[in-house]
């Protein structure tokens, strides 16, 4: 898990470590649990990145007229960095009263190279509540190639960072959160009782703005991103929760649609509690992975803890139930947890941690908890999220979805469902949110579009970018055998897709097996 930094003109240069930016319950929709990985798909070998063919599908999508952008504002580029630019676009509130009240969005770019370049790449880092000026300013690429052709462009979406943030401040960093694994009648009335808290303190902060928070309304901002670029086509890099947004964007502008990539894919014909659902299982499975890493065996961590695992994750939580240790509760240490569960490179740090912790040293797996709970904006995911799809309503309808995702997975369930128990009590109703639903019957569009899914993501599972593909017109997958949540970086076989769809418009004519060293 990485940290975002939410500073707009800093000019940063330092290498940003990871594209996994969702937090548990940010993204929206996965397939039912009981699928992952299971989708019966014809391959290519794996590396066989060579077994592609001109994409004249694409030309002919681009053959539609021009839009009409004589009233788009233009966006003004200023200096903010030694290599950055930054601008600002106004846009409505409410995109059904454009006259009406504005917010504003910040965006920034790295120029492209060429003298003549094709146009511009706008990318997501997902959430929602990531930061795309934080993404691009701390050291987010595409290849040297793809930089030439395009400026790359980032924003914060609207609520989040620099562009007219919501004023509802949730910090789970302050001191130990309240216990979102209740095993007694009081830390669950507690529980619910904070749940109702954050909800009402973010209807007070913030009132008719949380019904303008959802992922279409974001997606009606990046057309208008699109027209202020003067780019015929919007292209489009989604990575976890960003991948949402793409196809919300291609089921509304679906003319509009010119490179699309979608990398740890949500899959938005599912509800939140579908996700939910399908996260208990994927993590206890990454779990499982964690505790085979320190099977006896030469290439085991020198960090595993005597005894396995289990018994020392079971040992050091069974203590902070009944004392917390500073700034780490059961809470935290759940999320810690999750947080290396993510990425296999990430067990080996948080071994480290657990050997401390059961010494009686918790600050690295504080650490690395503060880290994964301020990745995204806590009140800005919780504003999409809770207006995007139905989900239980109330606090009894809650514990019944927390005791389902305990049964699927006793250790991480209940906490996954409790981390958003917001939602259940948000006083802004789903069905008020404008334009629900994305992956309806009919295919979003024309466009080919590329799908890439890792056999091992816990958080956005294979069969999510299996059915998203298989649902699309031209959707083109790419299965990446690598336990990981989301798989793009320039070079290797991923990048090598990415770079020969970005810049000639070629794609896989069948699914594509990469691994992933």
């Amino acid at each position: 898990m990485c940290s975002l930094v939410n500073t707009r003109r800093s000019g940063s240069s330092s290498t940003f470590l990871c594209l996994c930016l969702t937090v548990l319950g940010v993204l929206i929709g996965c397939t039912d649990a009981s699928e992952v990985g299971s989708a019966p798909t014809p391959t290519t070998t794996a590396e066989s990145v060579r077994s592609t063919t001109p994409n004249t599908d694409l030309e002919s999508t681009r053959t539609s007229a021009s839009p009409d952008i004589s009233t788009t504002p233009t966006l003004v580029w200023q200096a903010c960095g030694p290599s950055f630019e930054c601008a600002d676009l106004s846009v409505p509130l409410d995109h059904d009263e454009p006259t009406g009240s504005t917010l504003s969005l910040a965006l920034v770019r790295v120029p492209a190279q060429s003298t003549e370049p094709r146009g511009s790449i706008v990318v997501n880092p997902g959430g929602p509540g990531g930061s795309g000026i934080a993404f691009v300013e701390r050291g987010f690429r595409f290849d040297d190639e793809t930089m030439d052709n395009y400026h790359l462009v980032g924003f914060d979406p609207r609520g989040i960072g620099a562009s007219s943030p919501l004023t509802c401040a949730i910090d789970r960093t302050a001191g130990p959160l309240v216990d979102f694994a209740p095993d007694s009648d009081e830390e669950a009335v507690q529980l619910d009782r904070d749940a109702q808290r954050l909800a009402r303190q973010c209807q007070e902060a913030d009132g008719e703005r949380l019904a303008h928070q959802s992922t279409t309304d974001s997606a009606r901002d990046l057309e208008l991103v699109r027209q202020s670029l003067g780019d015929e086509m919007l292209n489009f890099v989604g990575f976890s929760y960003g991948t949402h947004l793409g196809l919300t964007y291609a089921q509304l502008f679906p003319d509009r649609v010119g490179h699309l990539v979608l990398d740890g894919v949500v899959d938005p014909a599912q509800g939140l509690s579908g996700l939910l659902r399908q996260q208990a299982i994927g993590f206890d499975r990454s779990f499982d992975r964690l505790v085979a890493a320190c099977a006896p065996s030469p290439t085991a961590p020198a960090t595993c803890p005597d005894g396995g695992v289990e018994a020392a994750y079971d040992d050091l939580l069974q203590r902070l139930e009944v004392e917390v240790d500073a700034g780490l509760g059961p809470t935290e240490f759940v999320l810690a947890t999750l947080a290396a569960l993510y990425d296999e490179d990430s067990f080996g740090g948080y071994l480290d941690a657990l050997l401390q912790g059961l010494r009686g040293d918790t600050g690295a797996l504080e650490a690395i908890s503060d880290r994964f709970a301020s990745a995204a904006d806590v009140a800005a995911y919780l504003s999409v999220l809770c207006v995007d799809s139905v989900f239980p309503r109330g606090g009894e309808a809650w514990d019944a979805l927390a005791d389902d995702l305990a049964d699927r997975s006793s250790r991480f369930g209940p906490t996954i469902a409790n981390e958003v128990r917001a939602c259940a009590h948000w006083t802004v109703d789903p069905a008020s949110a404008a334009e629900l639903g994305v992956l309806v019957e009919d295919p979003l569009t024309q466009a080919p579009i590329l799908v890439i899914g890792a056999t091992g993501d816990p958080a956005t599972p294979l069969a999510n970018a299996q059915a998203v593909s298989a649902s699309l017109a031209n959707g083109r997958l790419v299965i990446v055998e690598a336990a990981e949540h989301t798989s793009y970086r320039p070079g290797g076989c991923v990048g090598r897709l990415v770079q020969e769809y970005l810049n000639r418009d070629i794609l896989p004519e069948t699914v594509v097996r990469c691994s992933q060293n």
